[in-house]
């Protein structure tokens, strides 16, 4: 998959200057980019994508690591001062977020570029599509894992997808899947995030999913909350 890495710096902008990007693609492919100053406004991954020549913006996210370990998206209501720690220059990558399937990519820059040496004679263009068309029938094709305990310690594998919720092993064994539809609330509490499912009986179940900091439990509650609601158009009932 394409992705492109940020760093964002140095420290102590002024709100009237602006702080240079240093932008590598597939790390062989690099551009400087001066957003306005990272100290007081979160960084755009739209501006981003317009720089590279990118038309799909919706489908992609600023990612950064936390201090434990965390994949988090950047939150671009917040400053990223206020999200990330340390000072700057902070380290950023512009990543696929929402996967769609294959028909849906209007632009060939947005598609997986693979080898396909067994494919003589065929396009670059045919392969990778082709390519996508296998991905994206895969089960878990665009889902974003999180590791969690639940109520009892055990750590379990939360997968966040287009079709719904996975519950697994931490070896990845299913244990269950929730699809979006009876999923009727989402809640984030410190390190817990609670979710709210409608049982097959028409009564509903609280499930609680512990996380390893609370910035890591954000990111598991947007991940629910904006992956429901851009697969399905609708928002997630929150508190």
């Amino acid at each position: 998959m394409r992705w492109l890495e940020a760093v964002a710096g140095p420290s102590g902008c002024s709100a009237d200057k602006q702080c240079p990007y240093l932008l590598m693609l597939l790390k062989w492919r690099s551009i400087s980019y001066a957003p306005p100053c990272i100290s007081r406004f979160a960084g755009d991954e739209r501006t981003v994508c317009r720089r590279l020549g990118i038309i799909e913006v919706d489908y992609f996210g600023l990612q950064f690591t936390g201090s434990k370990g965390e994949s988090l998206w950047l939150n671009l209501r917040n400053r990223i001062s206020q999200q990330m720690d340390g000072l700057a220059p902070y380290r950023l990558k512009l990543k696929v977020k929402f996967f769609v399937e294959p028909h849906l990519i209007l632009q060939e820059q947005t598609s997986i570029v693979a080898k396909h040496k067994e494919l003589e004679g065929t396009s670059q263009a045919s392969a990778e599509y082709q390519v996508l068309q296998i991905v994206s029938a895969m089960e878990n094709y665009g889902t974003e894992w999180h590791s969690v305990r639940d109520s009892e310690g055990q750590k379990l594998l939360i997968g966040v997808g287009p079709e719904g919720i996975s519950i697994c092993k931490d070896d990845f064994s299913p244990i269950n899947r929730i699809a979006y539809p009876v999923v009727q609330m989402a809640t984030q509490s410190g390190k817990n995030v609670y979710l709210t499912v409608t049982k097959e009986s028409g009564n509903s179940i609280v499930l609680l999913f512990k996380m390893i900091s609370t910035r890591a439990a954000s990111g598991l509650y947007r991940a629910i909350t904006e992956t429901h609601a851009f697969y399905r158009h609708v928002p997630l009932c929150t508190p």
